[in-house]
């Protein structure tokens, strides 16, 4: 039993320091490929998704409040339709956001979105 509850507190401090949630209203979405200052049909699209109030990305001074989310990952449409919704209701939007900026060094990885 001892051994349970340890490993259960184990997993949920990894869980906690693997990501993060602020909820807050859709500020601005920008969307555009990867290299957006040159065309290519092959550029994966981002789309950035700025939130009001969010802490700066990966805790740099010149951070940027936004998640990115790329649109080869599955719930790429889902989260930009829902991004929409958020902003065109003014609705706050809960994001939760890996604590890590591997895809632009000015944003958080994107984990998921609610609305209430």
């Amino acid at each position: 039993m001892f051994k349970k509850i340890i490993f259960s507190c184990c997993c949920f401090l990894t869980t906690c320091a693997l990501a993060d949630t602020y909820t807050g209203k859709v500020e601005k979405i920008d969307l555009h490929g990867d290299n957006w200052g040159t065309y290519s049909n092959t550029d994966i699209g981002i789309m950035s998704l700025y939130v009001e109030g969010m802490p700066k990305s990966c805790n740099q001074t010149n951070g940027k409040n936004r998640v990115v989310i790329q649109s080869n990952h599955q719930l790429f449409n889902s989260v930009l339709s829902a991004a929409l919704a958020a902003k065109i209701a003014d609705k706050e939007i809960t994001i939760h956001y890996l604590n890590s900026c591997s895809i632009r060094s000015g944003a958080w990885d994107f984990g998921y979105i609610s609305i209430k």
